[in-house]
């Protein structure tokens, strides 16, 4: 039984709706000699006959009849996933499972959905929150199928570039740092940070990469709002991409300050495996570069 294949089931399959080999040699597109080789192959695979010879008509034997029971439960199997796989290919359905190293991406996804749904209705998009530097492990663990990076990912990953952005300070308009055209380091310092604490440890080294320096005081806010109400209220500067607050900051007496570190200008990137993508996938992340955070921020 194991050199049995489809190509079996299909046989058994076809001499019995055909009723002799000649029929079913036609249906299989095979001449009639090289049905009858693969079908005595068979029979000697499974150590009895499948169909008894009366005339020009093969009947089914009980082996034979559960071998077609078989092929009945078999070849409509494989041919559901051949269809579905064809449909997952072409994005006609499917899921595509995203993920990324920091919440404020949360903000900026959802105005793309709708678009990608517009074309891929039958796709699902999941948002798996995993907010982790973790996330090629996820991705070669077949986790996440895009994961969203502050950074590009190295081989044997594929790194597909979305759109650049830059780190910015955030203060009262009454600090003592609005005189300044740029803020280092050394002046930060000096501040009591506030940070989300997904991004803590990696704004940290950001910041103070290379140097001596680190904030006086860390103040941990769970979420962008609270953060730059916590500095409103004179209790300290943060620092964050634009586009990420660019909605809040108006409420809020602020004024920003460029980083004087040129590391601060980012580019982000969508990592995947580095193999063919469906159509779906490809789609979702070439709109994730066309709509950058900005650009859907103007537009809205």
């Amino acid at each position: 039984m194991q050199r049995v294949e489809v190509k079996h089931f299909k046989l058994v399959r076809a001499i019995y709706e055909q009723g002799s080999l000649s029929a079913a040699a036609s249906t299989l597109h095979l001449t009639q000699s090289a049905l009858s080789h693969q079908l005595k192959n068979l029979e000697e695979d499974c150590g009895q006959q499948l169909f008894l010879r009366e005339g020009k008509r093969l009947l089914l034997t009980l082996a034979g009849e559960r071998f077609l029971e078989a092929a009945h439960d078999v070849l409509p199997s494989l041919e559901r996933l051949s269809q579905d796989l064809k449909q997952i290919a072409s994005g006609e359905t499917g899921r595509i499972r995203v993920s990324t190293e920091c919440y404020t991406t949360f903000m900026w996804l959802p105005q793309i959905l709708p678009l990608f749904q517009a074309r891929y209705p039958s796709v699902e998009v999941e948002i798996v929150p995993l907010i982790s530097d973790t996330l090629l492990d996820e991705l070669s663990a077949g986790k996440v199928d895009v994961a969203i990076r502050m950074s590009s990912a190295k081989a044997p990953y594929k790194s597909h570039a979305l759109f650049k952005d830059e780190l910015k300070v955030y203060m009262h308009s009454a600090h003592k740092l609005v005189k300044q055209n740029t803020v280092s380091a050394q002046d930060l310092a000096d501040e009591t940070l506030v940070v989300c604490p997904v991004a803590k440890k990696r704004l940290l080294q950001s910041l103070f990469y290379d140097t001596d320096y680190s904030p006086k005081r860390v103040i941990d806010m769970p979420l962008n709002e609270a953060v730059l109400a916590w500095c409103a209220a004179k209790l300290g500067v943060c620092v964050m991409a634009d586009w990420a607050v660019a909605d809040m900051v108006a409420r809020y007496d602020l004024v920003t300050k460029p980083l004087a570190m040129p590391w601060m200008k980012r580019t982000w990137h969508a990592a995947t495996l580095d193999q063919t993508l469906p159509e779906a996938t490809e789609y979702f992340i070439q709109l994730l570069s066309d709509l950058k955070p900005s650009q859907l921020q103007q537009d809205l």
